[in-house]
């Protein structure tokens, strides 16, 4: 109930932002014949790094997402999911990462709350997850 009632919505919107703009991205309607939007890409995970204090929070929105991704993936349209509010982009990213892409996302996001306190570069980290990513999603999957 105390979290509820301390939560700020705007401040809520301005973290998921980053990651909504990343997972379109990574997880949008490109295909083989359409290049990703590289520079919405890397702003993107330039935003997830710049800041360093909040880092904890951001990667707690990403497993948020990435939680909702796996319920809806397997789930189905009655999966409980926290971002509601998205929930069609939600169904559309999790088609097209498929479980191999949210095994990507997921082990992306271990590396990063990993290596957080060490002094390295977050966003490259961030852009190494969106090419594993993107190459995942192009590659052949072992059910074709």
């Amino acid at each position: 109930m105390a979290k509820a009632k301390t939560f700020d919505a705007a401040e809520f919107e301005r973290r998921r932002r980053p990651w909504l703009a990343f997972l379109d991205a990574v997880a949008g309607s490109h295909d083989a014949a359409h290049a990703p939007d590289w520079r919405a890409l890397f702003d993107s995970t330039k935003a997830l790094a710049e800041d360093r204090d909040a880092f904890e929070e951001t990667l707690r929105t990403g497993y948020s997402l990435l939680r909702d991704l796996v319920g809806t993936l397997e789930g189905g349209p009655e999966a409980p999911v926290v971002n509601v509010d998205i929930r069609a982009r939600l169904k559309a990213w999790a088609a097209n990462l498929g479980l191999r892409g949210i095994e990507t996302l997921k082990e992306g996001l271990g590396q990063a709350y990993r290596l957080q306190v060490r002094n390295v570069n977050q966003q490259l980290g961030f852009d190494t997850m969106a090419m594993e990513l993107l190459s995942a999603s192009t590659a052949p999957s072992a059910d074709q």
